[in-house]
């Protein structure tokens, strides 16, 4: 085999080589970048106490309201509607 031909194929392995380095940089950049910008944006579990106790808060004050609907105690019922309904045209 001539002495070109194998100076042109290690030429081509060395080339290939450096492409493959350098996408895989690129590609390790893209990654930090991305690691950073998640970091930056993630929410972290004190910011999101507050709002999962409006949530309960809500899915209670739900609940009573059906409560209010299916159950038979008149007391109970007209207690609950003036609690939650301040027009108490609301309702009717």
């Amino acid at each position: 085999m001539p002495e070109y031909v194998i100076a042109l194929l290690v030429s081509a392995a060395a080339g290939a080589t450096g492409l493959a380095v350098r996408k895989l940089d690129q590609l390790d950049t893209r990654i930090d970048v991305l690691t950073v910008k998640i970091a930056e944006e993630y929410v972290k579990k004190d910011d999101m106490v507050p709002q999962f106790v409006r949530l309960w808060d809500t899915l209670h004050r739900m609940e009573e309201k059906l409560d209010a609907h299916v159950s038979e105690n008149k007391l109970q019922i007209q207690r609950i509607k003036d609690k939650y309904y301040l027009n108490k045209g609301d309702y009717q």
